[in-house]
């Protein structure tokens, strides 16, 4: 049991927000067990590797990742929305969304493999893309997350994803033992995919109540898509400007600059889902205010999310940003030093990723999906505008600029467009503010 989870018992008669810190309690468990393992792990996985074939490695994901939301088909807010108002049609929602996530994921597996044939430089890029596509048709189980997120119920899909990942950093440091070549972590990449797949599954015929039973229907599926299209774009460009930028270094810098950038965005990114877990787990409070029409309550609540965020986002890229290079050339040696500099810059990109991750929940719960699409595409363009430009005469670090614009833009400022979210952009530039405002974030905790 986390450590956190005994502070609980000081939230007697409040058991909503019990149940809020037990779910993000779990999550921050998983997460701060795996970085603890992984980091390591990782470390001596790209030091072994060295630049240029952890380059082809991190190009062959980045590619496959750029298919992942097309996959996922941006269902999963939606269902975890329906199944926080009513879990009546629970059975069918459900066995709609795997029946689609089976379909998209063969369908996104093979679009990514034969786009590889035509964009990839190498033969090594393209063989690389083949294997660590197949984990695109095997992840359909985790459409049964949203029922477990609905229900605020973490611990059984975090216990899932802790086990998994516990294997996979096993088999991950016995492979560079045995000095095996890069196709076997491209395969383990892949077996990972399987037995959180199978974990899930399992989790969910454990949990479930005797009378809800997975059932796919037509117009189910039909309505899923028809409310979930939005989400689906928006998801592509969030993966645009999350993976594009290492695809354009290495069609225009090598696999080298590759290896480089990516030390750097993983270093940065590992921390993503700790405003992920926060609200996730609070968006079922947030459907359920704004289900009310209380909009003062939601703004109350809004606003104590964004300032949580920030406050987070700023203790942890501020010294990062601070010790980058040192830390950076500490783990993988000389070689990464231009990967430190890398990360001073995108470390940023951190406190916009947990300010989107706030509104996005709003936009959801005040059924706003649309301008999610509008925003995160106007993002991605924002990024690859930025990639062209910067890249060829800054390398990493100029697609390390162009991905905080793009998320600056995306989380924050895009708000301006559309006067129904001039308050949430106000309410979000107060949170970007707390330093000078401290003293009232803290008597809302009161």
């Amino acid at each position: 049991m986390p450590a956190s989870l005994p502070l609980l018992g000081r939230l007697s008669g409040r058991p909503l927000l019990q149940r809020l810190a037990a779910g993000v309690s779990w999550l921050v468990f998983e997460r701060v067990v795996l970085l603890a393992l992984n980091f390591f792990v990782n470390v001596w996985f790209v030091r072994y590797l060295g630049p240029e074939r952890y380059g082809v490695y991190a190009y062959a994901l980045s590619f496959v990742n750029l298919f992942g939301s097309l996959a996922a088909l941006g269902i999963e807010s939606i269902a975890v929305r329906e199944l926080s108002r009513s879990e009546e049609r629970a059975g069918d929602l459900l066995g709609s969304a795997m029946a689609l996530r089976v379909l998209s994921g063969l369908a996104s597996a093979a679009l990514a493999v034969g786009l590889s044939l035509v964009v990839a430089d190498t033969a090594d890029q393209r063989a690389a893309v083949s294997v660590a596509a197949i984990g695109l048709a095997l992840q359909f189980p985790t459409a049964l997350d949203g029922w477990f997120q609905a229900r605020i119920l973490r611990r059984p899909t975090a216990l899932v994803r802790l086990w998994s990942a516990l294997g996979t950093a096993a088999a991950k440091g016995l492979f560079v033992l045995a000095a095996l070549p890069l196709s076997a972590f491209l395969w383990l990449y892949v077996a990972n995919h399987v037995v959180t797949g199978i974990g899930m599954l399992a989790a969910f015929r454990r949990h479930r109540p005797a009378a809800l039973r997975l059932r796919a229907h037509g117009a189910a599926m039909k309505k899923l898509l028809a409310e979930s299209w939005p989400m689906l774009v928006a998801g592509l460009s969030v993966t645009v400007y999350m993976k594009i930028d290492q695809v354009m270094l290495g069609e225009m810098q090598g696999s080298a600059a590759v290896g480089l950038y990516a030390t750097a965005a993983n270093l940065s990114e590992l921390w993503y889902f700790l405003p992920m877990a926060v609200a996730s787990s609070a968006f079922p409070v947030i459907v359920q205010a704004a289900s009310a029409g209380d909009q003062a309550n939601l703004d109350k609540r809004m606003q104590l999310l964004y300032d949580g965020m920030v406050l987070l986002s700023y203790a942890i890229a501020l010294p990062l940003a601070v010790l980058a290079v040192p830390i950076t050339v500490a783990f993988f040696g000389e070689t990464y030093t231009a990967a430190g500099e890398i990360l001073a810059v995108h470390i940023w990109s951190f406190v916009f990723v947990a300010l989107g991750s706030a509104r996005a929940r709003y936009l959801v719960a005040r059924d706003m999906v649309r301008f999610s699409m509008v925003s995160t595409s106007l993002g991605a363009l924002l990024n690859v505008v930025l990639n062209l430009l910067l890249i060829p005469r800054f390398s990493g670090v100029g697609a390390a600029w162009a991905t905080l614009a793009s998320y600056a833009f995306s989380g924050w400022i895009s708000g301006l467009l559309v006067r129904d979210l001039w308050g949430q952009t106000r309410q979000e530039t107060l949170a970007l503010l707390l330093p000078f405002r401290l003293r009232s974030f803290l008597r809302s905790l009161a």
